[in-house]
């Protein structure tokens, strides 16, 4: 937790510095499952930015639901100059979600870690378009029960708190730079 105070803090404290560039993203993959997923990337000098992402999911059908909200921060070491061409850092990413399907619900927090990899092409003096790609560890920490019981006798079949190497970040999307 530590960690997550001091990198938010240092995303603070480089807001008011003159950066070089801002960037504004929206991912354009997570779409596809109905999430909304946006953020910005602050270039702190030619080879370094600092960036945060959030994402939102209130996906409810008939007999799947999956409600999921996310804050994922990072840094980005890129090998040309920022925001052009290939990049990668560490990335730390918080979840919270509430996911109905099969008779089973499962509500949980997790906290990921892990190392990102990413290509950016550039469009125009202004638009990117990038892909990314992260590897990490997930500390997962839910509860699993059965829908059809009600939240007062929440019966729990599990409470779950594991530990996984999986794939934490996935985007292919576009960036405007100011």
């Amino acid at each position: 937790m530590k960690y997550i105070t001091s990198f938010a803090l240092l995303l603070i404290i480089a807001l008011p510095l003159k950066a070089q560039f801002y960037t504004v993203r929206a991912d354009a993959l997570t779409v596809a499952t109905g999430t909304i997923k946006t953020g910005v990337d602050i270039s702190i000098n030619q080879k370094w930015t600092l960036g945060a992402d959030i994402s939102y999911n209130p996906l409810k059908l008939k007999n799947f639901s999956i409600n999921h909200a996310a804050l994922t921060l990072n840094a980005k070491r890129w090998f040309y100059e920022s925001f052009v061409g290939w990049y990668y850092g560490p990335h730390i990413s918080l979840f919270t979600y509430d996911l109905k399907q099969k008779g089973d619900h499962y509500k949980g927090n997790s906290i990921a870690a892990g190392c990102t990899v990413g290509y950016q092409w550039v469009l125009s003096n202004r638009w990117s378009l990038y892909a990314e790609a992260g590897l990490g560890f997930m500390y997962l920490k839910y509860n699993r029960r059965q829908i059809h019981v009600p939240d007062e006798e929440h019966l729990t079949f599990k409470n779950v708190r594991k530990i996984i190497l999986s794939p934490t970040i996935a985007g292919v999307g576009f960036s405007y730079l100011f």
